[in-house]
């Protein structure tokens, strides 16, 4: 399928979490993923998993787009997201400022390609999965500010 994926990740996420509790810190970041997740859906995505401190969200799966306009749709979509989730964790910042918790910067990665779908694993573990070129490219865009 020609799908566009979308990765994020918390800047400096390991130095906060070496200075928070474990239940401040899930707290506080299930309600980060919680709001990016809704965010994604919103913009007719599919969250395709958490990556601890992040999240890999897929636009265009599982029916496959046809034409042009849709594959450009769903490219649309992510940057909308995106561009969502940015505005959404500025308020999240300041709404934790207030209560004493850390702030954070995000990295996203997007990119528009071929990905091969479809259930990973085995009989005792089974999910859907994406993979191929275009996934580590995405990741390797989300990564490239570090």
């Amino acid at each position: 399928l020609t799908a566009t994926i979308l990765f994020t990740d918390l800047k400096n996420f390991s130095t906060i979490a070496e200075k928070q509790s474990s239940e401040s810190l899930m707290i506080w970041l299930n309600e980060y993923l919680s709001t990016m997740t809704d965010i994604v859906l919103k913009h007719q995505g599919i969250v395709s998993k958490f990556t601890g401190d992040g999240l890999m969200a897929v636009f265009g799966v599982p029916v496959p787009r046809t034409t042009l306009d849709a594959i450009a749709n769903d490219a649309k979509n992510a940057i909308n997201s995106a561009l969502e989730m940015g505005q959404c964790l500025q308020k999240l910042n300041e709404q934790w400022q207030k209560k004493g918790l850390p702030s954070v910067g995000m990295r996203v990665g997007i990119y528009t390609g071929t990905v091969t779908v479809g259930s990973l694993g085995g009989k005792n573990r089974l999910e859907y999965g994406l993979i191929g070129d275009s996934v580590n490219i995405a990741s390797r865009l989300e990564s490239c500010e570090k």
